[in-house]
């Protein structure tokens, strides 16, 4: 799981309409080559604020919550 974040419309009529891929879509878009191997989409959508590591680094930590918080006030038995 990762972070969740809103496309453009730009971006999703070209995966709807177009049935390219996110990946081939942002190698278009930015004059790069395998954008998805660096900053991915994320990345370049936030101009480098968050990248793709830490946003699913991000997932990988709520995933853990459960153990990681006070099982007594916040999780059923």
């Amino acid at each position: 799981s990762s972070a969740r974040f809103e496309m453009s419309k730009k971006i999703m009529d070209k995966i709807l309409v177009e049935k390219k891929e996110l990946a081939e879509i942002m190698d278009e878009l930015t004059g790069q080559t395998d954008v998805r191997s660096n900053l991915g989409a994320m990345g370049v959508l936030t101009a480098g604020h968050l990248g793709r590591a830490e946003a699913y680094s991000h997932g990988l930590i709520f995933a853990f919550a459960p153990f990681l918080s006070d099982p007594v006030k916040f999780w059923d038995d």
